[in-house]
C-alpha cells in the first residue's frame, strides 16, 4: 500500500499533484480515488504547478515534472520593514513613572541587562536633574525621543553635550505626551473647590453641546 506520509508529501510539494498506478489500474489520489493493496509500482505526475503568488516567483519553465518542486531553487521576493516599536537603546530618552524621580526625564547611557539600564538626566532646573544610576525598566516609560550616536560607555560630560545639542527638554515640552502629562499633573494638584468648579464647567459644556446638536436636528427636520 502507499503510505499516507508519502501521499501527504507529494500533495504538499505539488499542490494538486496526482499519484497514479501503472496503466492497468490508474486511479487519481487528488479526486478521492483509492489504491488497491499490493500494487506493483506508482508514477508521480503533477496536474498543475503550485500557485506562484503563494510560494515563489519562478516561472513554470523551472518546474520539475519528475519530483514536483522547482528545480532552480529560486526564492520568492520578500520585503522586510523595520518595526515601529520603541526600543531600549543607548540614547533613548525615558520618563520616570514612579520612584523618587517620578516625572523626570533621563537618557539611557548603557544597557546593563534585560531589566536594568544606566540612566542620567540633565536640566536647567536643578530639581529635575537625575543623577547617573541603574534604574529598573519597570520604573520608566520609553519616549519617542532618541539622542543619536551615543557611544558605548559614554561619560557624564559627553552625554550632557549630546543632550543639549539634541534639545531634549524643548522637544519634550512640545510633545503631545508632555502636554497630556501636564494636564494630569495639574488635575492631581487641584483642591476640593477647584475640582467643584471643573465639574460645573464640564456640565455647562455638555449642556451647550446638546443644545447645539438639538437645534441642528430641528433645522434638518
Amino acid at each position: 500500500m502507499v503510505s499516507m506520509s508519502y501521499l501527504a508529501r507529494v500533495d504538499l510539494l505539488t499542490g494538486e499533484g496526482i499519484v497514479s498506478k501503472c496503466g492497468r489500474c490508474a486511479k487519481s489520489a487528488g479526486s478521492g480515488g483509492s489504491f488497491r493493496a499490493g500494487a506493483s509500482h506508482f508514477e508521480i505526475s503533477p496536474a498543475t504547478p503550485p500557485r506562484a503568488d503563494l510560494t515563489t516567483t519562478a516561472t513554470t519553465d523551472d518546474y520539475d515534472t519528475t519530483f514536483g518542486p522547482y528545480k532552480t531553487g529560486k526564492m520568492g521576493d520578500a520585503s522586510v520593514t523595520a518595526s515601529s516599536w520603541r526600543l531600549v537603546e543607548r540614547g533613548r530618552v525615558v520618563l520616570f513613572k514612579k520612584g523618587q524621580y517620578a516625572g523626570k526625564l533621563a537618557a539611557i547611557a548603557q544597557i546593563i541587562d534585560h531589566r536594568r539600564v544606566l540612566v542620567e538626566g540633565f536640566s536647567s532646573d536643578a530639581s529635575k536633574v537625575v543623577p547617573r544610576h541603574a534604574a529598573p525598566l519597570a520604573y520608566v516609560t520609553l519616549t519617542g525621543i532618541v539622542i543619536p550616536k551615543v557611544p558605548l560607555g559614554v561619560g557624564h560630560t559627553a552625554l550632557q553635550k549630546l543632550w543639549n545639542n539634541e534639545k531634549v527638554e524643548e522637544k519634550w515640552a512640545n510633545s503631545k505626551t508632555a502636554k497630556t502629562s501636564a494636564k494630569l499633573m495639574r488635575r492631581r494638584q487641584l483642591n476640593d473647590f477647584e475640582r467643584f468648579k471643573v465639574m460645573v464647567l464640564r456640565k455647562q459644556a455638555r449642556f451647550e453641546t446638546r443644545k447645539t446638536l438639538a437645534s441642528s436636528r430641528g433645522k434638518k427636520a
